[in-house]
């Protein structure tokens, strides 16, 4: 299994990421469509990003995050896409993906 350490390129892509996923719960709930797609296409390049490195994050302490853990809620995610549900898009972003981001900072 691919492995690498967890350095402040990758720190400051999962921050960016987290401050991205909040912006955009933000702009749906207020209905700023347009902007908030644009958010979003960024959020899927930085998820993208994570995801690319295939396997585990290795944190500074040793301690252990699987992407996979990620990658599973990813299909949730497609769904509401491809259903245009920008709230459910939103929640799946605040809601299940943040937390496990948050636990790679």
């Amino acid at each position: 299994m691919d492995k690498i350490l967890m350095n402040e390129n990758n720190n400051r892509i999962i921050t960016d990421l987290i401050e991205l996923i909040d912006k955009f719960s933000v702009l749906i709930y207020e209905r700023e469509n347009n902007e908030s797609y644009g958010l979003l296409i960024n959020i899927i390049d930085k998820i993208d990003l994570i995801v690319g490195v295939k396997s585990t994050f290795i944190l500074e302490n040793k301690f252990k995050i699987d992407i996979y853990e990620l990658t599973n809620r990813l299909p949730d995610l497609l769904d509401a896409f491809e259903n245009n549900d920008n709230v459910l898009i939103s929640d799946i972003l605040k809601y299940e993906i943040k937390p496990l981001l948050e636990k790679f900072i």
